[in-house]
């Protein structure tokens, strides 16, 4: 039934993921698209938080998400082109991550749950969801079940050594929740279970990864975690650091603010309720395992990184933002710890039906997702490409600032752009007299517009032309003399 549903799964993402859809995953494209043709990793998007800063728009403006991935996706891209190199790595990733945790839950209760729990990875919406769209996360799924399988089963073979390093180092590199993950392993090893050589290495090798990641892999996220904590305010933006120079202090009600935000986003009922289900049981699971006194010894290893994981799931999404595709840190651990407490039910009907009547509802929620993923991807992918033919017109030494009222909405435009440099400005984020500093500093030669921006606020503005996308959104472009 297992492979069955691997044919299944594995059939229907390879028909229905047919293109590029929203926000970030033009960037991911152009900037895997770039690593491909060996450039330096340098994007078009230019912040005006960093022009503001700096006092000058000759910056270098690096990957947002500059970490491993894209360099993995880059040297694939070069034999598959960059969407074919997403969306296989991310299949591979998807599978990868459902064997691994199988492979742990048949440590725990036994071959024929090991089964059962890779199928309902397979099945499980939010894993579904992320894999059909060109974000780290499904990667990080991977990582999180190849660390969660060798902290759990850890037995001394040095395959299971090199796993659990190699997934913390590259984890690392991409993300701090493995910095935390990786030091509370070691912790555990050296206070609990007595033993130093793991442990050490386990710490030495996120520390040091930590370490290195800025030189490494140059990145234009905020540049320390309290910039980061700030930089997301619900309701406003998540990417306060890159679109102003002017950000908010970290106080009590900032921080209230953000919890109460995380919790009704991951818990109250909404459109969004199904692909939170599988974290949401999952933590209940574990809190009845971890009270249940049926655990065996063994399981308490397994009791302790299950909870090393949702805590620091539980920090990411109260101090930067909740979003549903960072539930793929945690994912394999919420199946685990559902299934296992599912196999100590004593009734074997209880366990059948529910396990039937999940795997059903996901495998329609399933169906429904990627339909949209497909229907959102072909709109995407002639929309780009109308884009693209539509600025020819613009000079490649050009510059576009772009004014609107959300960051996400322009990454399709600022990805037919490239080479042409970017600078979307979200003006709720900044003062006048920034705005106006941000717009002289990078002086454009063209104003896109869309949603209503009032332009009259913005002198030497002269109305061209309205580009229509259908696909897409239409874009209001104006001349900008300067004056």
């Amino acid at each position: 039934m297992t492979f069955l549903t691997l044919i299944v799964v594995s059939s229907a993402y390879i028909y229905f993921v047919d293109g590029v859809r929203g926000t970030d995953q033009f960037w991911y494209l152009a900037d895997t698209e770039t690593l491909a043709n060996d450039l330096p990793p340098l994007t078009n998007t230019v912040f005006p938080g960093d022009v503001l800063r700096a006092g000058t728009a000759e910056i270098d403006t690096y990957f947002a998400h500059n970490g491993p991935l894209l360099h993995i996706n880059g040297q694939m891209a070069r034999f598959l082109g960059a969407f074919d190199a997403w969306k296989y790595t991310n299949l591979l990733f998807f599978l990868l991550a459902a064997l691994f945790t199988g492979l742990t839950l048949a440590f725990l209760a036994g071959r024929a749950w090991g089964y059962v729990s890779a199928m309902v990875y397979l099945v499980t919406p939010v894993n579904v969801w992320l894999a059909g769209n060109f974000l780290q996360e499904t990667f990080f799924g991977l990582l999180s079940a190849v660390v969660f399988y060798a902290c759990v089963t850890e037995d001394g073979k040095p395959v299971k050594k090199v796993l659990l390093l190699a997934a913390l180092i590259l984890g690392t590199l991409s993300h701090p929740l493995y910095l935390i993950v990786g030091v509370f392993y070691g912790l555990y090893g050296l206070i609990i279970r007595k033993t130093w050589l793991m442990p050490l290495l386990a710490m030495g090798a996120v520390i040091a990864s930590s370490a290195v990641k800025g030189s490494w892999f140059p990145t234009s996220f905020p540049p320390s975690i309290k910039d980061l904590v700030v930089s997301s305010a619900p309701g406003v933006t998540n990417s306060i650091w890159q679109l102003s120079d002017v950000v908010p202090g970290i106080t009590t009600e900032f921080l209230v603010e953000k919890f109460v935000h995380a919790l009704q986003v991951q818990f109250l009922p909404s459109s969004d309720s199904p692909l939170y289900f599988v974290t949401n049981i999952g933590l209940i699971a574990l809190l009845i395992l971890f009270f249940s006194r049926r655990v065996r010894l063994r399981e308490w290893s397994f009791l302790y990184i299950s909870a090393v994981f949702m805590l620091s799931y539980g920090g990411m999404i109260v101090l930067m933002q909740n979003q549903e595709r960072y539930q793929l840190f945690i994912t394999p651990v919420a199946i685990c710890c559902t299934l296992l407490w599912v196999s100590g039910w004593s009734s074997v009907k209880a366990r059948v039906g529910v396990l039937v009547a999940v795997v059903a509802i996901y495998c329609i929620i399933d169906f429904k997702m990627l339909q949209k993923i497909q229907i959102d991807g072909q709109s995407g992918n002639q929309g780009l490409a109308v884009y693209e033919e539509q600025f020819e017109f613009i000079e490649p030494d050009s510059r576009v600032a772009l004014l609107g009222n959300t960051l996400g909405g322009w990454l399709s435009v600022i990805s037919a752009l490239r080479p042409i440099q970017a600078m979307p400005v979200f003006k709720r984020v900044l003062n006048d007299d920034s705005f106006d500093r941000a717009i002289d500093l990078f002086r454009p030669d063209y104003i896109f517009t869309k949603e209503g921006f009032p332009m009259g606020e913005l002198k030497g503005a002269e109305f061209m032309m309205t580009i229509e996308n259908p696909s897409l959104f239409n874009v209001e472009i104006y001349r900008w003399n300067g004056d």
